[in-house]
């Protein structure tokens, strides 16, 4: 089944993938990932209801620049009709797969009954699955948390009900919705789905280096990875899971970093919207740099691109006096609360 299921959307036997990351995931963000490797890159989750009555804002996101090689589309709702709607409406999109996002832990998500939510209802679970897979003309995948709360894990029931209802691989965050990122991924719960079930599955939590990618698939045995936070300001971390450990250099990354700008300008109609969405990644970006405390004030409050690019262009120019050529990544975020992964 794993290799199956892979390879029929041209992915490797142990794919890695990047998360549908909320208010970070638009084309520009999954065209630097892809070419840092991600094999499958989704769109932001979209709800549901959003969809079926037009927004404006969601259809927007729906977007696929045609450099995009293989795209998903991740959708949570609270019961199988807005299911089913959402799916044939999702139909007429080029997307690849599509994912129903059962692990969201936002207030404003769950507080409707969708994203993590469902984990407190397994037959809800499997019931709103079984209808996005008969009604979807593409592969269907689940992603879940191992539970509402350490008081309420019940993995073991929900990841049956998923496959049994017919989801071709399932994604696991490592954590419940109630945890923090304080918390460590639980790798022996991911080993625990991975021996109850069939279909291949998707460990997700924690992936920062080549050693968190190596640790969750000897312990866990999972048959690929998803990769979140570790992702924001380090494209290169999907080459690095794969063995490629050398350090960022200076050419390279302002040669990517540029490229993202440029695709950042193209993307938005509105300057001030995509500055505002960059303003992040920037902070992101400079990580792991000498002079970043230094550049961040400047670079949290640029309001147009002609700013941006020479902002980058005198931060290049003064690590380059100081003879720096590589970027000594720490990360920050592993640490950090984040909304953006749901």
């Amino acid at each position: 089944m794993t290799v199956k299921i892979f390879e029929s959307l041209g992915l490797p036997s142990e794919p890695v993938f990047l998360a549908p990351l909320a208010g970070v995931s638009d084309a520009p963000f999954r065209r630097i990932c892809t070419r840092g490797g991600a094999d499958l890159s989704y769109v932001e989750m979209i709800s549901a209801p959003a969809l079926k009555y037009n927004s404006k804002k969601t259809l927007q996101m729906l977007f696929r620049h045609p450099e995009e090689k293989k795209l998903g589309v991740q959708v949570t709702a609270k019961c199988t009709e807005d299911m089913k709607r959402a799916v044939e409406i999702l139909n007429r999109y080029p997307f690849e797969t599509v994912d129903i996002n059962m692990g969201c832990p936002v207030r404003k998500v769950v507080g409707t009954g969708c994203g993590a939510a469902l984990l407190r209802d397994p037959e809800q679970a499997y019931q709103i699955t079984k209808a996005a897979v008969e009604t979807s003309a593409r592969p269907v995948s689940v992603k879940i948390r191992l539970g509402w709360d350490r008081q309420s894990m019940n993995y073991l029931e929900i990841a049956p009900a998923i496959e049994n209802a017919g989801a071709v691989w399932l994604t696991v965050h490592g954590r419940t919705r109630s945890d923090d990122y304080s918390r460590e991924v639980d790798l022996q719960a991911l080993a625990e789905i991975k021996r109850a079930i069939r279909i291949p599955v998707v460990g997700n939590g924690n992936i920062f280096s080549r050693q968190d990618y190596l640790t969750m698939k000897a312990v866990s045995g999972v048959d690929g990875v998803m990769i979140s936070r570790g992702s924001l300001g380090n494209p290169w971390v999907f080459r690095e899971v794969r063995g490629d450990e050398s350090p960022t250099a200076l050419e390279e990354w302002r040669a990517w970093v540029g490229d993202h700008l440029k695709w950042q300008q193209e993307h938005y109609s509105r300057e001030e919207t995509g500055v505002i969405m960059l303003r992040k990644q920037l902070l992101w970006y400079m990580t792991g740099w000498p002079l970043a405390k230094i550049y961040k004030e400047r670079f949290s409050h640029v309001k147009t691109f002609q700013e941006v690019f020479a902002a980058l262009d005198e931060f290049c120019s003064s690590l380059t006096s100081r003879a720096v050529v590589h970027r000594r990544l720490a990360h920050p975020l592993r640490h950090v609360e984040e909304s953006t992964n749901p």
